[in-house]
């Protein structure tokens, strides 16, 4: 049997998986730490303001 890592879902991103982020009901995305990151910042600000 062989393990495949899962890659970033950001387009043309091919770094390891880091965490995943829900998005939606339903909708998941798998992202690497940098993107992750730069969403979850996006995220808190959207939900701030």
């Amino acid at each position: 049997m062989v393990n495949k890592k899962n890659s970033c879902a950001m387009i043309g991103c091919k770094r390891p998986v880091y965490k995943s982020l829900a998005i939606g009901p339903a909708t998941v995305v798998e992202l690497c730490a940098e993107h992750f990151a730069q969403e979850k910042s996006d995220l808190d600000d959207h939900k701030a303001a």
